[in-house]
């Protein structure tokens, strides 16, 4: 176990219940930021931890904790709690992926004043865009009419009147400022503030219960910070998303029990009336709408037997052959390395496949036509409903009209999180790279709105096949001609490789007409550090490790030496800058939507 002199005295309590995969990934993250970690299983499905917590190791002291049954968020959270021994405590949920020295940002906050009792993280969706409830005001019954009856537009016309108590929509503060609540998902708390105002009131089964301790809090005194350089990514709607009106019912209980609590005897009877009636009403329309939908859902999968369009991807491994002939399918950018893995995989699911290309080419396959890439339009070419675009995204931009005369009704987009990854770079091109990412993808998507059609937007991370691809194998040929490899030192940033096998089969599953449209991120199945994935590139090439490390500032005077070669011309200090940069995102939406199942990274030939 590591020295822990250096790390704040902090313990972390995590209630699972059958959070999954991403498990593992919030404690491989946390646990070395903390001197405890506390993992409350709150009767998960049997064995459904055995595997995570075996493969996970520890350098911090860890419990855990086993329930029978799932007792509420609020009573598992009050026995972790109860279980810890440091100066204060973590809650932190199964679905939060921390950054770094986040434990360090919070413990400095709790430190600032004696009078802060807890501290909450910058919550940040997938796209790194704050989410709803990570710093908000206690939702009075006034400022909860908006966000609970799903009218917070109308604050806009009438402030005052719909004001919503969450303050996401809020410029965003560059330093720790107090706020009247924060999320339960990441709150630090002071045990001594915890001893003044009681635990969690486990009156709470879901939701609702950490408004309450905040609101407990500022009433004994206790001041809350909100942190917007503590970063937390949540993948909102793990633990509970195999069942949604369970969690729901849960939810608009909180708000009843919370309302009664704390502001009944304040207002007029018949308010509390209009309360209850509120909020069961929304319930109500939430339960009927989420029914349809799965009646939805249950009658397009009986219907697919009956489709001409077949279904891809690896959830359906037994449709080996198909009887009927498969969907026309144009794709665009298809020499790419991602085409050249795209296109048997298509043409084995017998499907009939125009490729478009730049440079004309011939194919011997009577289901795979080639075309160059500026023939679609409406005259000469025929109806294709299917596409998938490999290539750059601002020149599918301008090849969307093209695509709508040939009467697109499904469009799988390959995009990138470069998007994210360098839009502060120190590089005036990667920057104009990640904003005409993002200017191409809202253009894509307000055109499918436009047109009717359906988008699946790809952002994958960092794509090898370990031959053609411009990431591993770069680094593999620079090892085999040199036999070293220069780093900036420690090249601690988190990588997840993603194989080109993985992205075409993502990409043939979107086809199907049952894939839900929308944005997904692709990462690879293993998170490892910058330097690691190099050492594996030396073993893969049978040579002996030698990674040099190269300070900074020699960075920077041999970089615009060495853009002087036509080699590299395109080298930049801010490629080796972000070695010490984590580039980590979630696949959790993209496997339940598109059955997303990536390889760990291997790189080697012919895999």
């Amino acid at each position: 176990m590591k020295n822990q002199e250096h790390i704040a005295p902090v313990s972390v309590v995590i209630v699972n219940h059958n959070a999954g995969s991403i498990l593992a990934d919030c404690l491989r993250l946390i646990e070395g930021q903390v001197r405890e970690l506390i993992l409350v299983d709150n009767g998960s499905d049997k064995g459904a931890l055995d595997e995570i917590v075996e493969k996970s190791k520890f350098d911090c002291d860890f419990k855990l904790l086993r329930l029978k049954g799932n007792i509420g968020f609020a009573a598992a959270c009050n026995i972790g709690i109860g279980a810890c021994t440091q100066d204060a405590v973590l809650l932190l949920n199964p679905d939060c992926l921390v950054s770094k020295n986040l434990v360090g940002r919070l413990w400095k906050g709790l430190e600032s004043d004696p009078g802060v009792g807890m501290v909450g993280g910058f919550l940040q969706n997938e796209d790194q865009t704050e989410q709803r409830g990570g710093r908000r005001c206690i939702p009075t019954p006034g400022l909860a009419l908006a966000p609970g009856f799903g009218v917070e537009f109308l604050a806009r016309i009438w402030p005052k009147l719909f004001l919503d108590f969450n303050l996401n929509e809020q410029p965003l503060p560059i330093a720790p400022v107090q706020v009247e609540a924060i999320s339960g998902a990441c709150m630090m708390l002071r045990r001594t503030a915890l001893v003044d105002t009681g635990l969690m009131d486990d009156g709470f089964f879901l939701h609702c219960e950490d408004l309450d301790l905040c609101l407990r809090f500022r009433n004994n005194g206790w001041s809350i910070l909100f942190e917007p350089q503590a970063r937390v990514t949540h993948i909102k709607g793990v633990c509970g998303r195999r069942k949604p009106l369970f969690v729901e019912w849960h939810k608009h209980k909180g708000m009843v029990r919370f309302y009664n609590k704390h502001f009944r005897s304040e207002y007029p009877a018949i308010l509390s009336l209009l309360v209850f009636l509120g909020v069961w009403m929304r319930f109500a329309v939430i339960a009927i709408f989420s029914l349809a939908s799965l009646r939805k859902i249950s009658a397009a999968a009986s219907a697919t037997a009956d489709e001409s369009v077949q279904e891809f991807g690896v959830e359906h491994p037994e449709l080996e052959n198909f009887e009927k002939s498969g969907p026309p399918i144009g794709v665009i950018g298809a020499s790419s390395f991602v085409g050249r893995a795209l296109l048997p995989l298509l043409i084995e699911k017998q499907c009939r496949v125009t490729a478009f290309s730049r440079r004309s080419q011939r194919s011997d396959n009577p289901r795979l036509v080639w075309e160059k890439i500026e023939t679609p339009d409406s005259e000469t070419g025929s109806t294709m409903p299917n596409w998938v675009s490999l290539c750059p995204l601002p020149i599918l931009a301008d090849l969307l009209p093209q695509i709508a005369a040939r009467g697109a009704m499904r469009l799988v987009a390959v995009s990138s999180t470069s998007r994210f990854t360098k839009i502060d770079s120190g590089d005036p091109a990667e920057r104009r790279l990640a904003r005409d990412l993002a200017e191409a993808e809202e253009e894509i998507l307000l055109w499918a709105g436009q047109n009717g059609v359906e988008v699946v937007i790809l952002r994958p991370t960092l794509i090898y096949d370990g031959v053609g691809d411009k990431n591993i194998a770069l680094i593999s040929s620079f090892i085999r001609r040199w036999k070293w490899f220069p780093i900036l030192a420690p090249g601690s940033g988190l990588r997840q490789p993603l194989h080109v096998s993985d992205v075409a089969l993502t990409c043939a599953a979107a086809l199907s007409p049952s894939a839900k449209a929308g944005v997904y991120d692709l990462s690879g199945g293993e998170t490892l550090s910058y330097r690691e994935m190099v050492a594996r590139i030396f073993v893969w090439e049978g040579l002996p490790q030698r990674i040099l490390e190269v300070p900074s500032w020699l960075l920077h005077i041999a970089v615009p030496l060495l853009r002087i070669l036509p080699r590299f011309r395109g080298l930049s200090v801010a490629v080796f800058d972000r070695m010490n940069e984590d580039m980590v995102f979630h696949h959790v939406n993209a496997a339940e939507a598109l059955g997303f199942k990536p390889r760990n990274f291997d790189v080697r030939r012919g895999e």
